[in-house]
């Protein structure tokens, strides 16, 4: 059994029970997933990472308070947080399907060159506990972007994040 101790008053906040035979269908499933996922075009890609990226942040009372007793953070700097995951997202979604696009490298009218930008597959994301958010969205967004699958591993500290980012894209993007 998996516990998080929140350091606001040393209590058992979450218990979770895992199983190492689990990650075995976590990775068919995301293979399986990402096949699907590399084949629609990048702005249809990037419009349900919008979709995911708001859904996410419209539970951001319930999220901060969750984010607040897994690391001790003052609740009041939860939306510093949040602010910076959707400025981040944001971003990274409006310059995707320029910065995904294929190059033209032709040096002569006899030959058609470019450099194709391809998905590598599944993109494995490991967060830390201090910014679980603002860090793993500087992973998420661009793999998912670019057709990759993403399996995100939260710290121990903070398994609601994870969840609640499963939640989202699983409501949004599967």
């Amino acid at each position: 059994m998996q516990k998080t101790i929140t350091p606001i008053d040393n209590t058992v906040y979450v218990e979770r029970e895992y199983h190492s035979n689990n990650i075995e269908q976590t990775i068919k499933n995301s293979i399986k997933a990402q096949k699907g996922w590399e084949n629609l075009i990048v702005t249809e890609r990037v419009e349900l990472l919008k979709n995911f990226v708001d859904d996410f942040l419209s539970k951001g009372d319930l999220i901060g308070e969750e984010l607040s007793r897994q690391i001790g953070r003052p609740i009041s700097q939860a939306i510093n947080e949040l602010n910076g995951f959707k400025e981040r997202a944001d971003y990274m979604l409006s310059i995707a399907e320029k910065k995904l696009a294929d190059i033209d490298v032709t040096k002569d009218n006899n030959f058609k060159s470019y450099i194709k930008r391809r998905a590598l597959g599944i993109v494995f994301v490991i967060a830390p506990w201090n910014y679980p958010y603002l860090v793993a969205v500087n992973s998420i967004i661009p793999a998912m972007a670019a057709g990759n699958s993403v399996i995100l591993k939260h710290s121990a500290q903070t398994p609601l994040c994870a969840e609640q980012l499963y939640q989202s894209a699983k409501k949004n993007i599967a």
